[in-house]
């Protein structure tokens, strides 16, 4: 992944980490890959009253219709593409949704 991203002109820096309930509190927006990240993160929230707060990232999406932000070492190349153009879509309607002046047109 981390060439593809390169080959597409990211910088890759920084590191992960595992979501904590804390991070519900703290965070305004929480987005997803997938379905079993959906309901993992909401297991964190066992009352439900954050729940708002966690969002697929395809439901950002305005020119893909997925489901899920699939795994793209089973695709290939295409598959680490497509990964890739999911995620700016569904990054580029994140902006939209919060009505980002610096977001470019």
């Amino acid at each position: 992944m981390a060439e593809s991203l390169e080959r597409h002109g990211y910088t890759i820096q920084g590191q992960s980490r595992r979501i904590q309930a804390a991070d519900l509190e703290h965070f305004d927006l929480i987005v997803t890959m997938d379905e079993s990240n959906l309901r993992d993160v909401r297991q964190l929230d066992q009352a439900g009253s954050l729940h708002s707060k966690i969002r697929p990232l395809v439901s950002y999406c305005r020119h893909h219709d997925d489901l899920r932000v699939p795994d793209p070492y089973y695709g290939g190349q295409r598959g680490f593409d497509h990964v890739i153009q999911l995620l700016e879509d569904g990054c580029g309607g994140v902006l939209d949704s919060l009505g980002n002046p610096e977001r470019p047109s």
